[in-house]
């Protein structure tokens, strides 16, 4: 139901790709990561038990990616 209604919400406001609650998972982790969050603490607030749980939905952003390659040039 809530994954029928998030796709449903996502086409009205011409959002690009699926709309799924795995991809509000998946941007979740990847921004607070990027933030600098505590990967241990974000891990215990998402319920994983394995470090890699966490790790599989983290995407790097561009600027993630950008800054990380800046910060290994110095």
């Amino acid at each position: 139901m809530v994954a029928s209604r998030l796709a449903t919400l996502g086409r009205l406001a011409n959002v690009p790709g699926k709309v799924t609650p795995h991809r509000f998972r998946h941007t979740f982790i990847t921004r607070a990561v990027d933030a600098g969050w505590n990967q241990l603490a974000l891990q215990q607030q998402l319920g994983h038990s394995n470090p890699a749980s966490t790790a599989h939905y983290y995407r790097p952003s561009r600027a993630g990616l950008m800054e990380a390659y800046g910060r290994a040039e110095k």
